[in-house]
């Protein structure tokens, strides 16, 4: 289930801590993505090792404007991620890309669950 304060306060760290600008919090075309991942326990350092080198590399993808990691501190191998894509063809592109297509395969042994991917838009007043 997702943790929506664990949410904010990445938000909040990344905002404070000068990664995240408040506007691109409100960028009306902007993809959002919450994934929540739960690793078996058995495989959660070896996902942790594994995500870290998915995260540096999507971070450099063509309309990767964020990409948060987070791990629920009270429950290790349970991982989140917060996502910005510039518009729905670059998370498409994303989805499609060599390094989460290599990924795929090796979920089926790490992953207690099926991931639970969020896309979200931002509400703008009108």
């Amino acid at each position: 289930m997702l943790d929506r304060r664990l949410i904010l306060q990445a938000l909040a760290g990344s905002v404070a801590a000068g990664l995240m600008p408040t506007a691109v919090l409100a960028a009306e075309n902007d993809v959002y993505v919450i994934a929540d991942l739960l690793a078996k326990p058995e495989a959660a350092d070896e996902f942790r090792k594994m995500l870290l080198d998915f995260v540096a590399m999507t971070r450099k993808e063509n309309g990767c404007k964020h990409y948060t990691l987070l791990e629920d501190p009270a429950k290790a191998g349970h991982f989140y991620t917060f996502e910005i894509w510039a518009d729905k063809a670059a998370l498409d592109a994303h989805l499609n890309s060599p390094a989460m297509k290599a990924m795929g395969p090796k979920l089926k042994d790490i992953l207690a669950t099926a991931p639970v991917i969020t896309p979200l838009k931002v509400l703008t007043e009108s």
